[in-house]
C-alpha cells in the first residue's frame, strides 16, 4: 500500500510540476480516493489486515496464499440509502495449494468513517469475519 501511495503522490507531483493542475480548483475538480481497511478473522484469530486505496466505481482484489489464506475480490460503490454511504461488493474465497473455493459473496453497505463487520458461517462449521472501514480524502484530478 506504502508504494502505491508513493506512485500516487509522484503522479500528483509530475502533474504540478507540468503545470497540469490550478492551484484553485474547486472540490468538484478533485478526485476521490477512498481508503478500504479489512479485518480478516478466520475462527476467531485475525489473519490479515489489508488496506486499499480505491475510488468509487472500481474494483480490487487481495490475495494471499499460504495455510488459512484468502482471496478477496471487492468493487466500491456509492450507498445512496445512507449519508455519505458506501457499498463494497465482496467475493471471499478461501486459499489452498494455490486454488480459491468462493465461500461467500456479501454486499456491506457502511458510512464513511463507521466501522461494519459480517460473520460467515461456512459449510465446513470454521467462521470467517470481515471487518470493513472506509475512509475518504481528495487527490488532483488533473
Amino acid at each position: 500500500m506504502f508504494a502505491n501511495r508513493i506512485a500516487l503522490l509522484g503522479a500528483i507531483l509530475a502533474a504540478v510540476a507540468a503545470g497540469n493542475v490550478d492551484p484553485g480548483q474547486t472540490k468538484a475538480d478533485a478526485v476521490e480516493i477512498n481508503d478500504v481497511e479489512l479485518e480478516i478473522v478466520h475462527n476467531g484469530s485475525v489473519i490479515g489486515t489489508p488496506k486499499l486505496m480505491m475510488q468509487v466505481g472500481t474494483t480490487a482484489s487481495v490475495r494471499v496464499d499460504r495455510p488459512n489464506g484468502y482471496d478477496i475480490k471487492l468493487s466500491l460503490d456509492y450507498e445512496a440509502r445512507l449519508t455519505d454511504g458506501r457499498k463494497l461488493d465482496l467475493v471471499f474465497a478461501t486459499m489452498k495449494d494455490g486454488q480459491s473455493t468462493v465461500i461467500a459473496t456479501p454486499s456491506i453497505s457502511l458510512a464513511l468513517d463507521k466501522p461494519a463487520r459480517i460473520k460467515i458461517a461456512r459449510q465446513d462449521g470454521q467462521t470467517s469475519e470481515i471487518g470493513v472501514l472506509v475512509k475518504t480524502r481528495s487527490e488532483s484530478a488533473r
